[in-house]
């Protein structure tokens, strides 16, 4: 039988695709990472075990964890590839605690569904292994491909070895903790390794530049693992170094300017504690390329964990700002260590409260330390408040209250309200109060969990877009609510002379609605305290200001907005306030707002009916008769 040429062709590629598919190790078809999870916890009572899930070729493992000794079960095959079932699992050993509802990688369910293999010691090698030999990969592959690369060449800074995300042997180094420092070897594959990922995921930013990620699209994470391998590479190798290796351009124009932002409400010389990846990177990439506010230190919480970052907020320049002074000693901070401070067991009563001096005297000589395998090493501290004197501070002689604070009062002490337990970024943050008291100023970034903002909460006053430590009088405090202490005239000079305010570009990718909502949230509160203060005319300013930077032309108003038009009515200018809340109504009719959005809108009614009711807004409450009726 002889064939024409294009049959021949044909029937070659034809012969290498089914070559192709019968080599290749990884069948499509897995089920989500959230049904294989939600599975598992419907058919099974793991006890006080941790449980976790490794992905392979033969399908999703089942590892179990004793909560004891966090000793491991060898992985069991639960959900089988070449089956396509679930397997039954027997776990009939004798625990009957508590059933969990969560594996403990939940956090990465979609790096799961999106990776052929995951989480377990060096799946991001087979993982590349396999994403390498597709020859067109659509633009979930490109991703993947681009995130295993990364995660390799994060594995060498071995931030990520004690997890499911980790290095195995191969990959694993071992720094020596007194100096911790990459070899040149290791540094050039650190960096080839990450440059590799950022090369893969700018390919995917001109195909599909809104590709969604964890964090915002794809150009928001190419920018912050860009300046993680600048922040490792500080950390572990060679600062200069690490700076030639980021380009120019990164972040969007809100990031840009909502970090610029951020960096500008903060005093100088200050020390600016941050959340998140997107509200710490974009202020290293300013500070480092563009030379915005270096006198700032911005440390991340999180990273406070690492005992390798800790060491290196005690260099003699920390990213060209001065480091911050201890009482503690680093050995400490070496530990990583848990403070207990009290139990829900009635026997264990904490004190009401106890001076830092006495606290970090204790923590010096290990009063109260204790080792586990699971927590590591903890210290056990019963108490409920920790108090630290005003003026027993550095720079005590030089700290004043703003004029617009001066009603709330002075304090002579701070008070410092504890959890049940307290992890090492807390300690940290009371460890420079009391060595840098008032000349290091302390600030939280506006985005900020409420978690990380409480302890200190009853003396935290807003400036900009920053938390400041001051010695007011204990207030009530929650987040962003209407009795929050407010700087009221450094709010309005920022807000008025140094504030960058974008107008070109949408407030709804997921990495650019943090700065907007706090943004939005400090206008309010700015407004409102200034009508408390009598002074409507500077109130609407500020929210001309604001309505002119975020117009509903580029973005349809909200229900968030309400309270916006609710500020307007109280200062006087119910006109505005009735146009805005006109305008929420026609996005609602028209659809301009989604479903979620729209579901919430409707929730809030109730407030809607009484801003209306209010201010007598006649033409809103026949709209709000006609639409919300149903």
């Amino acid at each position: 039988m002889s064939f024409k040429p294009i049959q021949l062709i044909v029937l070659l590629w034809f012969a290498q695709l089914i070559t192709a598919s019968a080599q290749s190790p990884y069948p499509k078809g897995f089920p989500a990472f959230r049904e294989v999870e939600r599975e598992f916890f419907k058919r099974n009572n793991t006890g006080p075990r941790f449980a976790d899930v490794q992905k392979k070729p033969e399908g999703y493992y089942i590892v179990l964890k004793s909560q004891a000794d966090l000793a491991s079960t060898e992985p069991v095959l639960f959900w089988s590839a070449q089956k396509r079932t679930y397997l039954p699992i027997d776990l009939s050993d004798g625990w009957h605690w508590s059933i969990q509802t969560a594996f403990q990688s939940a956090s990465s369910a979609r790096d799961y569904d999106l990776q052929p293999c995951y989480g377990y010691a060096g799946w991001y090698r087979d993982a590349i292994a396999y994403l390498e030999r597709i020859p067109n990969p659509n633009d979930d592959e490109l991703y993947a491909l681009g995130r295993a690369y990364f995660f390799s060449g994060l594995v060498l800074t071995r931030q990520q070895s004690t997890n499911f995300q980790g290095a195995d042997s191969v990959d694993a180094v071992k720094y020596d903790l007194e100096s911790p420092r990459m070899s040149q070897a290791v540094a050039q594959q650190y960096a080839e390794r990450v440059l590799k990922s950022g090369a893969i995921h700018k390919k995917l930013m001109a195909r599909n530049p809104d590709y969604p990620t964890l964090v915002g699209p794809i150009d928001t994470e190419y920018a912050n693992n860009l300046i993680y391998l600048y922040l490792w590479y500080s950390v572990l190798y060679d600062e200069e170094k690490a700076r030639a290796l980021l380009p120019d351009g990164m972040y969007r124009p809100m990031i840009r300017q909502s970090s610029y932002n951020l960096l500008q409400s903060c005093p100088p010389n200050a020390i600016l504690m941050t959340y998140g990846d997107t509200d710490t990177y974009p202020l290293l990439y300013l500070q480092v390329k563009e030379g915005v506010r270096k006198d700032v230190l911005v440390v991340n919480t999180s990273l406070l964990l690492s005992p390798y970052y800790n060491r290196h907020l005690r260099r003699d320049t920390v990213f060209e700002a001065l480091p911050p002074l201890r009482s503690l000693p680093q050995v400490f901070y070496d530990q990583n260590p848990v403070l207990y401070h009290y139990s829900s067991s009635s026997v264990e009563t904490p004190v009401d409260t106890l001076g830092i001096t006495e606290l970090f005297s204790a923590l010096s000589v290990g009063t109260g330390r204790e080792e586990s395998v699971v927590y590591g090493v903890s210290y056990t501290m019963l108490l409920n408040c920790l108090t630290i004197p005003v003026d027993v501070l550095p720079g005590s002689d030089k700290m004043r209250l703003p004029a617009s604070l001066e009603q709330k009062g002075a304090a002579d002490t701070l008070y410092v309200t504890l959890q049940r337990y307290s992890l090492p970024d807390l300690t940290t943050e009371l460890d420079w109060v009391l060595s840098n008291g008032w000349a290091r100023p302390l600030c939280f970034s506006a985005t900020c969990h409420g978690n990380t903002l409480a302890p200190l909460g009853a003396h935290l006053v807003q400036e900009g877009l920053v938390f400041r430590l001051y010695p007011v009088k204990p207030q009530k405090w929650s987040y962003f609510s209407r009795d929050q202490a407010i700087n009221v005239e450094e709010t309005w000079r920022l807000y008025r002379e140094v504030f960058q305010w974008p107008t070109d570009e949408s407030v709804h990718p997921s990495d650019c609605l943090p700065f907007f909502h706090v943004t939005r949230a400090t206008t309010i509160l700015l407004a409102q305290k200034m009508v408390r203060n009598g002074d409507n005319r500077r109130a609407r300013i500020v929210l001309d200001d604001f309505c002119r930077a975020f117009p509903d032309s580029r973005d349809a108003w909200d229900s968030g907005w309400l309270y916006v038009a609710q500020s307007y009515a109280i200062a006087g200018d119910k006109e505005a306030a009735d146009r805005m809340i006109d305008k929420i109504l026609d996005n609602y009719d028209s659809f301009r707002l989604d479903q979620e959005e729209r579901l919430y809108l409707v929730n809030q009614k109730g407030f809607l009916w009484q801003i209306i009711m209010e201010n007598d807004l006649q033409q809103s409450r026949k709209r709000y008769s006609r639409t919300f009726t149903n």
